[in-house]
């Protein structure tokens, strides 16, 4: 079974837009992360006393950031869904409307 010829282009226009995105997120990512390794050396060489020593440690942040999104995710699945769940006929056994 071919393809048609219009989705054979569509298909490789998608993965040509999908590996330019790769390629641009991976030069971000790697400019980003020579940044962020001399922010964390001048943070270091230049820490606040009164810092919590968490701080001190690159990444935390990020580290954090994605634990926390997936814990609210968590808390949703677990927790908020089962309360907002309602039956499959839930509307349906609505007393129906005389007229």
């Amino acid at each position: 079974m071919s393809a048609a010829p219009d989705a054979i282009g569509r298909r490789q226009g998608l993965k040509m837009t999908l590996g330019g995105m790769i390629g641009l997120t991976l030069c971000m990512d790697a400019s980003l992360y020579l940044r962020a390794r001399q922010t964390a050396q001048h943070a270091a060489e230049h820490a606040a006393p009164h810092a919590p020593f968490w701080m001190s440690f690159p990444g935390f942040e990020l580290v954090f950031g994605v634990l926390a999104a997936f814990a609210l995710g968590l808390v949703a699945k677990l927790i908020l869904f089962p309360l907002l769940k309602r039956d499959e006929n839930y509307y349906d056994d609505a007393p129906a409307e005389e007229t």
